[in-house]
């Protein structure tokens, strides 16, 4: 039986390998998610938001003004996630979001727009989650 402070060790461990794939599938995610959006304007690719916490509810610029400021903030946050630890020291984790609030992204992600097949969105997280993980 493994002493307690192999236990601590272990666990120390097991939380720095999760967050770090975490961290890996969100960026994948991302990645594939910002490369097959289609695009007329650019504005759905842009608003594709990693968020740590908490899901983004709005909408970043518009068709005429794309704007990629909400997407670079959360894309740094997520390079820069760690493990947070709570008020007795233990390691948690921590919830990731990746939203897209315009209005007809479930649209596109139906294959309304012929750059795109019907579920891109759903393949592109698979696929980012197969990538992070295939060491293990």
């Amino acid at each position: 039986m493994a002493s307690s402070p192999d236990v601590k060790k272990l666990s120390k461990n097991l939380a720095i390998v999760i967050e770090e794939s975490k961290k890996r599938v969100v960026l994948g995610a991302m990645a594939n998610l910002i490369q097959v959006t289609p695009v007329a304007t650019g504005h759905a690719r842009s608003n594709w938001v990693p968020t740590i916490d908490t899901p983004y509810a709005e909408v970043d610029g518009s068709q005429e003004n794309v704007s990629h400021a909400a997407q670079a903030k959360g894309i740094i946050k997520i390079q820069g996630l760690g493990r947070a630890r709570d008020l007795d020291g233990r390691f948690v984790a921590r919830e990731v979001y990746i939203t897209n609030n315009v209005p007809y992204i479930r649209d596109l992600n139906n294959g309304t727009s012929g750059q795109a097949p019907p579920g891109f969105v759903q393949t592109a997280v698979e696929q980012a989650g197969g990538e992070a993980t295939g060491n293990f």
